[in-house]
């Protein structure tokens, strides 16, 4: 739905239109167009047709309607007087007005963005930060990784991925000097001070600021003078200057704005107390449910479960009249918000005083289109389509003809895909309920096991189905960047880089180390990842083929690596500076020893094969041949 009007896509593929029509938005194009998705902006429309080609309609004041590319695409976005699309060849291109506060398309995956008053940060999948606007020391983000970023007035401040503090900007009152070789778990900027809790879950704060509660806690939120956090046993506290009183329950969420707050409880549903100038405690409907919420001085975003945002207060600078689409996080400044896309994109809207992001122009977004499973490939081709080879025995080389995907996961003995309309799509063997034809999302990304498959949603959920002899498809409401499942068992990236695992546990499969990882594989029965820290491999669980030897493999002085798979009993990595791939452990079909020569962006490994595409998208594939000589 747009600000006034709502299309929708009739089951022969027609839109309709209704509601505000003062620019035409509700006005479809006369013809015979069959349509794949529709997207309502604030005055305008976008259309994606069966052809892949995207049409536009309404308001042209900032010529959102005639600068629309003929470029072919997979998915469309309509904002407030701007359109973004991804297109098949996975290339970010917007159009129409382009305000400083609607940011060029920044790098590939961002996961998290946090806004202050003049500036604002993105934290990218692979820990790297950007920040843009107020350049009084805070518009260039310190070197390193990191897990979680916090923006406020005057400074900033973001964990790394080995738990310590790294603050920038403005120092009055040491509110960027953080205590030293301290850890945490989680940090909140004021316009004076800083909290943040420690590991331990005990709170810190410094700067100009009371002395925090006593306890255990899991979340902490600051603003000008005041604070909330939330207790491990979900309770609500909060202090400071002017401390607000807040409602009982349990809550997993808390986000505090100048005279405000509000809080998901455990349930869903929002709670809202303070001040009431703007309306920024509204009285929402109790069926309403959020997965996130963002206070900002005078108003709130926050994300409904079905990834859709919600915005009240105060609005003189639209700040409180968000974009169309999904949404993953949302962060909410003085008089402007920002918020990531389901798939990765950042969008900002509000006050234009702040200078333009610094973030690079269109890129290339590469997500994972490349798939062994145990004697079969799938692949996501340039047209969005998806293409298996090899073992067709259960139907698993069967791919959907319908529609087009950006995900691809293929399993033992089946494979699941992610639409992009954000449902999955599985086929093959479904013996334990592993491959459902169609499960309603939206998801970001799928990972098909050996009985069972997980899917990861847009704010970072996961939910499984399958077997749950070993409650590998029983997972707890923890964040994961990354999901993988193999036989029997599951494992996830937590933002802080360390992997949680559920399921058999045999052979050590699911007690990873206490190490922060860029990036994990699993196994049939081990896992692998690449170290933060070192960009160097370290495995658990079984090592009888040499499989998990990790950090004491010779191989792994070839570091650092930019990407590991982990086949059946064996495992391969490539390179970061040449792009080389090195393999070891099972080898009784050459899967680790006929290695292919130059270099490589992406890999997958099977039972007994390993395949990989190389800098110039062509694909080498050794090992096994009943795979590699099924490919083209």
């Amino acid at each position: 739905a747009g600000n006034y009007h709502t299309c929708g896509i009739t089951t022969d593929n027609m839109v309709v239109c209704w509601g505000a029509n003062s620019s035409g938005e509700s006005t479809v194009p006369p013809g015979d167009v069959r349509f794949t998705q529709v997207n309502a902006g604030n005055n305008h429309t976008c259309a994606l047709t069966t052809d892949t080609t995207v049409v536009c309609w309404g308001s042209n004041f900032l010529k959102q309607i005639e600068t629309t590319p003929s470029d072919n695409f997979a998915q469309v976005s309509a904002g407030n007087s701007r359109t973004c699309g991804l297109t098949t060849k996975n290339t970010l291109t917007c159009w129409g007005h382009h305000s400083s506060r609607q940011t060029n398309p920044p790098g590939t995956d961002v996961i998290q963005v946090s806004v202050g008053y003049l500036s604002g940060c993105v934290l990218r999948r692979d820990g790297t930060l950007s920040c843009w606007g107020d350049n009084e020391g805070r518009a260039t983000a310190p070197p390193g990784r990191f897990s979680h970023i916090s923006d406020s007035l005057y400074h900033t401040c973001a964990i790394r991925t080995d738990g310590t503090l790294a603050c920038w900007g403005s120092n009055h009152h040491n509110a960027a000097t953080p205590p030293l070789e301290e850890q945490f778990v989680d940090v909140s900027v004021g316009s004076f001070h800083t909290c943040g809790v420690r590991r331990d879950g005990t709170l810190a704060c410094w700067g100009l600021t009371g002395t925090p509660p006593l306890g255990k806690f899991t979340q902490v939120s600051s603003s000008d003078e005041n604070n909330c956090a939330i207790t491990d046993k979900g309770a609500l506290t909060c202090w400071g200057a002017r401390a607000l009183v807040p409602p009982p329950g349990n809550f997993t969420d808390v986000s505090i704005g100048e005279g405000h707050a509000c809080a998901i409880r455990a349930d869903g549903t929002l709670a809202c107390w303070g001040s009431t100038q703007y309306g920024e405690t509204p009285s929402l409907p109790s069926t309403e449910t959020f997965l996130r919420v963002s206070a900002g001085t005078d108003h709130t975003c926050a994300i409904r479960t079905d990834g859709t945002l919600a915005c009240w207060g105060r609005n003189d600078k639209q700040q409180a009249s968000p974009p169309s689409g999904m949404f993953a996080e949302v962060s909410a400044g003085v008089d402007f918000t920002c918020a990531i896309s389901a798939w990765g994109e950042e969008h900002c809207w509000g006050g234009n005083h702040a200078r333009t992001p610094l973030l690079p122009p269109a890129v290339v977004i590469e997500p994972t289109t490349l798939s062994a499973g145990a004697h079969h490939l799938c692949a996501i081709q340039t047209d969005g389509s998806v293409r298996c080879w090899g073992d067709n025995t259960y139907g698993q080389r069967t791919a959907p003809t319908d529609g087009t995907y950006t995900h691809v996961s293929a399993g033992a003995k089946h494979n699941c895909a992610v639409r992009t309309d954000g449902a999955v799509v599985c086929w093959g063997d479904t013996t334990f309920g592993q491959a459902p034809s169609v499960v309603n999302g939206p998801f970001r990304t799928v990972s098909a096991g050996t009985r069972h498959t997980c899917a990861q949603r847009p704010n970072n959920l996961v939910v499984c189905w399958g077997n749950t002899t070993f409650d590998q498809a029983t997972v707890s409401d923890q964040l994961f960047l990354q999901i993988e499942t193999s036989q029997d068992y599951s494992c996830g990236l937590s933002p802080g880089g360390f992997v949680a695992c559920w399921g058999r546990n045999s052979l050590g499969q699911t007690s990873p180390p206490d190490v922060s990882f860029a990036q994990i594989s699993l196994g049939r029965d081990f896992g692998c990842g690449i170290r933060t820290t070192d960009r160097k491999l370290q495995c658990w669980g079984n090592r009888f083929h040499g499989q998990g030897l990790g950090v004491e493999h010779p191989d792994n002085t070839a570091a650092p690596f930019q990407s590991v798979a982990a086949g059946d009993a064996h495992v391969c990595a490539i390179t970061a500076t040449t792009g080389t791939v090195f393999c070891w452990g099972w080898d009784e079909d050459g899967q680790v020893s006929l290695l292919p020569a130059g270099s490589h962006t992406m890999l997958s490994l099977g039972h007994d094969y390993s395949i990989a595409r190389r800098t110039d998208t062509t694909l080498a594939c050794w090992g096994a041949t009943d795979v590699c000589t099924a490919l083209p």
